[in-house]
């Protein structure tokens, strides 16, 4: 996922891609002139996966490095100066006014409101078009770089695919059959078991040969879009060993555009984030789940509250700087010790 415009929008109105926060602005306030009621989308928590905007000004949401040392986004300066930001564009009615009820990105754009957000690449390029959401062939949904502040500046970001690892799977203890619900799990782990769930039945509704593709059993059925008619006949994203590239192969011939559109949000400079891997010792997380549900949910709610106007921003800075009543500095030293430690296994 990552930062995303309507490109046709973009070139018909004869825009460069915006590099800026000023380009952005300039951007947001030609797609309101023309009608659009809601040009950019926010997350429910008032910011955008990946950290768009944020990083324009060296911070992150939540815990973040900068030269090796954690700090937290909502206690800086910069945290501060992209509220203010969001305000000013909430108030211009650039910003979607029930984003804090979360609002669905799909429909926002299917129905011209809304013409950047933070957006899942499954339906980047022209892919609403080609799932049959849309029958405006023009519609192309372009995945784009992180803002900065500068022209010329590297883009920050954070990587926002999907965990390696999911929900955890049980088993009835009533089963009969635990041996073989067990060899079945096994089995979705395996090269075999992943190509069924993603791709159905080898010669039906897929082959290997010249290379691994759908047939036109998924990719031409009469009344369903691809992802649909897959549905027909596999279970992806269900349960077992995931396929990265199964979408790709799903949209046929712009499965290498949507690739495409992927490496724009990986191209996000990702030294801001903390390691996946850098964790926090059982301590540490005791401490650090007692104090942090508390600094979260006062951020957010004061975060959305600053945006929409609803207090003065001389009340949203005095709420960030009362955080450290809250524990701050402990969960901040919580992870600063996970990233040594993460550090020093690197370095043995």
């Amino acid at each position: 996922m990552g930062l995303a415009l309507r490109k046709d929008l973009l070139d018909s109105w004869g825009f460069a891609l915006p590099e800026t926060v000023e380009d952005w602005h300039t951007f947001l306030k030609k797609a309101k002139e023309e009608g659009y009621s809601a040009p950019l989308l926010l997350e429910k928590d008032g910011t955008i996966n990946g950290g768009a905007f944020l990083t324009a000004y060296g911070v992150l949401k939540e815990f973040y490095l900068e030269d090796g040392v954690v700090k937290y986004g909502p206690a800086e300066e910069g945290y501060q100066q992209y509220v203010s930001l969001m305000r000013q564009w909430f108030a211009e009615g650039l910003i979607d006014p029930d984003f804090m009820a979360g609002s669905d990105a799909v429909s926002m754009y299917l129905n011209d409101k809304t013409v950047a957000s933070g957006f899942g690449w499954m339906y980047a390029a022209n892919g609403f078009y080609t799932n049959g959401l849309t029958k405006n062939e023009a519609m192309y949904i372009q995945a784009v770089a992180n803002p900065v502040s500068n022209r010329g500046e590297i883009p920050y970001g954070t990587p926002t695919a999907a965990p390696a690892a999911g929900n955890p799977i049980y088993f009835s203890a009533k089963s009969k059959n635990l041996e073989l619900a067990a060899r079945w799990l096994d089995y979705l782990y395996t090269d075999e078991g992943m190509c069924l769930m993603h791709y159905g039945a080898e010669g039906e509704t897929y082959t290997r040969e010249p290379e691994l593709q759908y047939t036109d059993r998924i990719l031409q059925y009469e009344e369903f879009s691809p992802t649909d008619a897959l549905g027909q006949y596999a279970a992806p994203n269900l349960i077992g060993r995931y396929d990265w590239e199964y979408l790709d192969h799903l949209n046929g011939e712009n499965g290498l555009v949507f690739q495409e559109q992927k490496q724009v949000w990986v191209s996000n400079d990702p030294s801001m984030v903390i390691p996946e891997m850098a964790t926090l010792s059982m301590e540490d997380a005791y401490i650090y789940n007692n104090q942090y549900t508390g600094i979260q949910t006062l951020v957010n709610e004061t975060t959305i509250k600053a945006i929409t106007g609803n207090i003065s921003m001389e009340e949203f800075e005095t709420a960030m700087k009362g955080l450290s009543d809250y524990g701050l500095y402990s969960c901040i030293d919580a992870w600063q010790a996970a990233v040594e430690r993460y550090q020093n296994r690197g370095s043995e």
